[in-house]
């Protein structure tokens, strides 16, 4: 599975304490967030299936299938990156120290990270036509179904989007939309 999200601007704040352990408000503005998600599955059935006599057979097939994560990561960047952060003790808003993480940056992007996916369950149905070919082949024509049985990302993806670093604030961290 793969999957992609644009988004052109996103604005958020939360509190959070600097390296001095100082709480204050970060403030963020990103233009241009896009993130990309690549997953692989190794999906194991297990199914019991009807099918009618003839050269042309109806079929209809139900089931389960467990997919087992194989790879699952993504990535985000953001083309511009505007941050601040306001210290409500002292009513001051800081906007151009970089040093501390705030400020205008460019192309703000992360290496990529895992999705840390749990094994997938997912109920099917199936129906459509066999047609009965030569040398013992046939050929299916249906439609499928899949249903999800449970959440594969196990915190539920609420984590904040954009992570203020105290040890690091120029390194920021991206969460998942």
């Amino acid at each position: 599975m793969e999957g992609s999200i644009f988004v052109p601007t996103i604005q958020g704040s939360y509190m959070t304490q600097d390296a001095e352990a100082d709480e204050f408000e970060f403030r963020y503005s990103a233009d241009n967030f896009s993130e990309n998600q690549e997953v692989y599955f190794l999906n194991i059935p297990l199914q019991i299936q009807y099918e009618s006599s003839g050269m042309t057979r109806f079929y209809a097939a139900a089931g389960v299938k467990a997919g087992l994560v194989l790879t699952s990561e993504y990535q985000s960047s953001i083309a511009s990156l505007e941050t601040s952060g306001y210290y409500p003790q002292y009513g001051v808003e800081l906007t151009d120290s970089e040093f501390a993480g705030f400020g205008e940056f460019d192309q703000v992007s992360n290496s990529k990270s895992d999705l840390d996916l749990r094994t997938n369950f997912v109920a099917y149905l199936e129906s459509g036509v066999k047609l009965m070919l030569e040398n013992r082949q046939s050929l299916y024509m249906g439609l499928f179904l899949d249903y999800g049985l449970n959440d594969i990302k196990p915190d539920g993806s609420q984590g904040r989007l954009i992570d203020y670093n105290n040890q690091n604030p120029t390194a920021f961290a991206f969460g998942m939309i």
